[in-house]
């Protein structure tokens, strides 16, 4: 049960300084509206060398949060369907998302020893 408390006071953290940045990044910017850049063939082409990749290092027992968020940014580069690289950003998100709440655990337990 502790890990589920500590997951979701990681999650807590993490979404509070996501909230915080958009705020910061609205302040400076305003509300943005750009073309969303996707689709190009050199974009399919990385998307499928990050996947090998990623499949290569989770094979070996070797995954790590810089490939995993890559080869998920290169699944939405690659996306032309609009419903489907929503669901793309969206899971770009939740994985930086993770990955900043092992970031905050890891803060966690070098403050603790």
């Amino acid at each position: 049960m502790t890990d589920r408390v500590q997951l979701d006071s990681n999650h807590l953290a993490m979404m509070a300084a996501v909230r915080a940045e958009r705020q910061r990044q609205l302040e400076k910017w305003g509300v943005q509206r750009h073309p969303h850049g996707t689709g190009s063939e050199l974009a399919q082409v990385l998307q499928q060398q990050w996947k090998e990749i990623c499949d290569a290092n989770h094979a070996a027992g070797k995954d790590d949060w810089l490939t995993i968020a890559g080869e998920e940014f290169m699944e939405a580069a690659s996306e032309t369907d609009l419903r489907k690289l929503f669901d793309e950003v969206v899971q770009n998100a939740a994985v930086f998302v993770a990955w900043g709440e092992a970031i905050i655990d890891e803060i966690r337990k070098e403050s603790n020893q």
